[in-house]
């Protein structure tokens, strides 16, 4: 008969852990990523998985959801943008970006309520545009709302906000102030970047030259419009030359891995109402949403109708275009929260069956943690069939 062989494996067993990382919205409640970045979420519609390299990354899109880390992380990196604010209507000024944040959080909780702000919406026919909606991550990081854009008539001043948002038309020998700015609660190891709206300020004492301020971003206030000089030669009656009432510039970020800009500032709207074109007033060309982003102002079309304001870019937190007379101003862009950390690795604590037969068939449990993410185990050079695995056993036979 011969004697079976039994050796002790303690040492022997090693984890092989094998990430993949779906670059796709999940479609139901309960967990999103795979692996070491499994989590679990309240609403999983709301968040995208673009883990990669090594690292778990979501990114939170819309609304409120729970997110609950696999296992604890000593750091999280994160960016949170608020939406942006609405461009102002009536010949208003550009929407103002939402506040972007980006920073670290050292000794994380294990969870947060994570919000993403909406993009102002909604306000028609000459109020200002409607103030973006905060993001946050808990009570720890809050960014604010851009400001809606200033309208004409009542409302004209750029609303506060995130970034400000720029003023609406000025007229007679009037002139309207840009939003302020304010980042909302910035932690520490973390910066805000905010910028204030233009002012539609300009020497008008002519009553002569129509207008509006854009919204400011993340990189840069918005710009004034202007006729330089006040000379005929600068602006036109058919809103052309002149200095644009475009919006703030954003701000690029690389938490996802790639470089892309965020919360731009919208352009304000032209000057000259519809029955003005080609009359006596002057203005400055249309403002252009800064950075690609934020929306743009309303112009003219050659034939003299006006164009329609574009809203900020979704997930950007950028400010939507102001607009013209009878024009409802463009939405903000809603908002975003992206995070991000190093995987949990695996760690091995016990074995529950430490020697074996080498002819294979011993059932033995493994404790540790972070185990979900562990593809195959080998004991003495032979992989073993994995049974039952949890974040805290793994049961297997060799």
């Amino acid at each position: 008969m011969t004697r079976p062989i039994r050796i002790i494996f303690l040492a022997l067993v090693t984890f092989f852990a094998s990430l993949t990382f779906p670059q796709s919205a999940q479609a139901a409640a309960g967990t999103v990523g795979s692996g070491s970045c499994t989590s679990s979420v309240t609403e999983t519609a709301n968040v995208v998985n673009i883990s990669t390299g090594g690292k778990c990354i979501f990114k939170f899109t819309t609304g409120t959801t729970t997110f609950t880390f696999p296992a604890a992380v000593s750091s999280i990196d994160f960016l949170v943008i608020g939406g942006g604010g609405q461009g102002g209507a009536g010949r208003g000024g550009g929407g103002g970006a939402g506040s972007l944040i980006e920073g670290f959080i050292n000794s994380p909780a294990l969870s947060y309520s994570i919000t993403v702000g909406a993009g102002g919406s909604g306000s028609a026919n000459s109020p200002a545009g409607t103030d973006g909606g905060s993001s946050s991550i808990g009570s720890v990081v809050i960014a604010s709302g851009g400001g809606g854009g200033g309208g004409h008539s009542t409302s004209q001043n750029g609303r506060n906000g995130g970034s400000g948002g720029g003023a609406g038309m000025n007229y007679s020998t009037a002139s309207f102030a840009g939003g302020f700015a304010s980042s909302g609660t910035v932690p520490s190891f973390s910066t805000g970047y905010v910028n204030i709206g233009a002012a539609s300020s300009s020497d008008n004492s002519s009553d002569t030259y129509r207008l509006t301020g854009g919204g400011g971003g993340a990189g840069r206030a918005g710009y004034a419009g202007a006729c330089v000089g006040l000379a005929a030669s600068s602006c036109t009656n058919k809103g052309a030359g002149g200095t644009a009432p475009d919006g703030g510039t954003g701000l690029a970020s690389s938490i996802t891995g790639s470089s892309v800009v965020y919360a731009a500032g919208g352009g304000g709207a032209i000057g000259i109402a519809l029955s003005e074109y080609n009359g006596s007033y002057k203005s400055a060309a249309p403002g252009v949403g800064g950075s690609g982003i934020g929306g743009n102002g309303t112009g003219f079309t050659a034939g003299g109708a006006y164009t329609t304001p574009t809203a900020g870019a979704a997930n950007t937190g950028s400010g939507g275009g102001g607009a013209g007379t009878d024009q409802t101003g463009g939405a903000g862009g809603s908002g975003v929260v992206i995070i991000s950390y190093v995987a949990p690795l695996p760690t091995y604590t016990s074995i529950s069956v430490n020697s074996g037969s080498t002819a294979g068939g011993t059932s033995t449990v493994i404790t540790g943690t972070n185990l979900t993410s562990t593809t195959s185990v080998t004991v003495g050079g032979a992989t073993a069939t994995l049974e039952t695995i949890t974040a805290t056993t793994l049961a297997i036979k060799t």
